[in-house]
């Protein structure tokens, strides 16, 4: 029988493959697709925060869009008549919100002698703290209900 040695003498040493290569080949392809895997993974992850705050952002200006809605609604229902008057808090003495905006319905003789329109009780507007013909003030609060009192302004 013929013995097998760990050389092959049959091939020159420049035609033998060199052993391990096939191995070091499949294991830097192993780690070249780490990388890859790892680098689309990162990038994933920033654009869908990035997706994130663009949603975010639609929300908060959609959002904005409605409160703004809802406050000319409001500034229409309460002073869209002509014959509303508004003025800030700041004619009262020691207030504490000065920028606060009231408004009282209005009152003039000429809108009693005409005979289409409905007559309004005459309003003392001489003494400022009368709560007759106020409105309500046009501000934003948690308790809307308080900011129908003449003095909510306090």
């Amino acid at each position: 029988m013929k013995d097998i040695s760990s050389t092959d003498t049959s091939r020159p040493s420049s035609q033998r493959s060199p052993r391990g290569f096939a191995l070091v080949v499949t294991l830097l392809l192993m780690v070249l697709m780490t990388l890859i895997a790892v680098g689309l993974l990162g990038l994933s992850s920033v654009e869908l925060r990035k997706q994130v705050g663009v949603q975010s952002g639609a929300t908060a200006r959609a959002n904005a869009k409605l409160g703004l809605m809802m406050a000319l609604g409001e500034l229409q229902n309460e002073l869209g008549d002509d014959r509303r008057v508004s003025a800030d808090a700041s004619i009262f003495q020691d207030t504490k919100n000065p920028a606060a905006v009231g408004v009282w319905n209005g009152w003039s003789p000429n809108l009693t002698a005409r005979s289409n329109v409905s007559t309004t009780p005459r309003v003392d507007y001489a003494t400022p703290k009368q709560q007759d013909g106020f409105r309500g003030w046009l501000v934003s609060s948690p308790e809307p209900k308080d900011t129908l009192e003449l003095g909510w302004h306090n």
